[in-house]
């Protein structure tokens, strides 16, 4: 970590910033500056995240010769798949922006939720 991170007191506050540690021996809360972001987490996750455009491109191109799917253009899949890795990053970004201790205050709520009939065994076969 660079050394240009600032020094914040003990009243820091839960919005202190995402990239919060703790160091030195009064346990001041140093913030990371957004610049150092861990870069190799995201060029991972951007090489899954274009692997994943280009399997579904390659799984899906022959689908229009179907006749089932023959009202679908050769990129349907593709644009559909494109769309819905969008609607994630910016569900993403906005899940970073709340504090870490209000996801901690509300994860065993959360954790008991269903959010897609698994718990409840309305899955078929079930």
């Amino acid at each position: 970590m660079s050394g240009t991170a600032t020094t914040l007191g003990a009243n820091a506050g839960p919005r202190a910033g995402l990239g919060a540690k703790f160091s030195g021996r009064n346990s001041n809360l140093k913030v990371t500056p957004p610049s150092d972001v861990d870069k190799t987490l995201l060029a991972v996750l951007g090489a899954m995240l274009v692997v994943g455009l280009v399997m579904v491109f390659s799984a899906s191109i022959a689908m229009p010769d179907n006749p089932r799917f023959e009202r679908y253009k050769h990129t349907h899949f593709l644009l559909r798949q494109a769309v819905f890795i969008a609607i994630g990053l910016v569900i993403a970004l906005l899940a970073f922006q709340v504090p870490m201790n209000i996801w901690e205050r509300y994860a065993p709520a959360l954790m008991r939720v269903p959010t897609d009939g698994h718990c409840k065994g309305q899955q078929p076969g079930f």
